[in-house]
């Protein structure tokens, strides 16, 4: 049950599009494996690329057929932000995508792929 609240949690905050000045500050999930290194934006694009390149049916833009709802993040970020490769695994789902942090707060989660 643990597993699921958390996939929950993960999926509703990457419904949130950004912080207010008055947002209340989420750590990042401690369930979630994180890497340590930050990621900038033009690196996070620059990897999308090399995923949707290889597959001809996918849009060749940024998050591919994710590209609208991707700009409309990018719109939200403030220059301090950073991206870390996140994922999580249990024995009913997988995923993985990116966590946004501004400082130690976490912005939202970018959900790449499920399984």
């Amino acid at each position: 049950m643990k597993r699921f609240r958390l996939f929950t949690l993960v999926c509703l905050l990457a419904a949130v599009s950004g912080c207010s000045n008055n947002c209340v500050c989420n750590p990042a999930p401690a369930e979630l494996s994180v890497d340590p290194e930050p990621l900038t934006l033009a690196e996070v694009e620059a990897l999308s690329l090399q995923q949707v390149k290889k597959n001809s049916n996918v849009p060749q833009v940024p998050m591919g057929v994710s590209h609208e709802a991707w700009n409309d993040l990018r719109s939200t970020l403030k220059p301090q932000d950073r991206f870390y490769r996140a994922s999580s695994a249990s024995e009913h789902v997988a995923f993985g995508g990116y966590l946004v942090m501004r400082g130690e707060c976490m912005v939202t989660f970018w959900k790449q792929w499920v399984t």
